[in-house]
């Protein structure tokens, strides 16, 4: 493993608090408020409810970052107020998993999902 977690005390919410120091020679992935499990394109299982995991491959890192994104659309992103829904904007980072069903609104600069 090449994630290193190290208890740094409690945030004033009396939440813990965490250093996570990642290896340059790992794929890692920050996975933001997520929980639960993904599944990438070869079948392969990760849990993505610590807020750093590390995922085998580069492909691996862009895919479960997408399936992160669609989890906040399916379910709503806590820092979006209800009525502001959550919109993933593929790259090419999303590997295999890619869509096209999703653009930028020209007006505000907003992702939005195409017809």
């Amino acid at each position: 493993m090449a994630i290193t977690k190290t208890y740094l005390g409690v945030n004033p919410d009396g939440t813990p608090r965490f250093h996570y120091d990642v290896s340059p020679e790992s794929h890692a992935v920050l996975t933001g408020p997520a929980y639960g499990p993904v599944t990438t394109t070869d079948g392969t299982v990760y849990d993505v409810s610590e807020p750093v995991i590390e995922v085998a491959s580069a492909e691996h890192a862009g895919e479960v970052a997408h399936l992160i994104g669609v989890l906040h659309e399916e379910q709503g992103h806590p820092d979006h107020q209800p009525g502001d829904p959550f919109v993933h904007l593929c790259t090419d980072t999303c590997g295999a998993l890619k869509r096209d069903s999703v653009g930028v609104d020209e007006i505000t600069g907003h992702p939005v999902k195409l017809p």
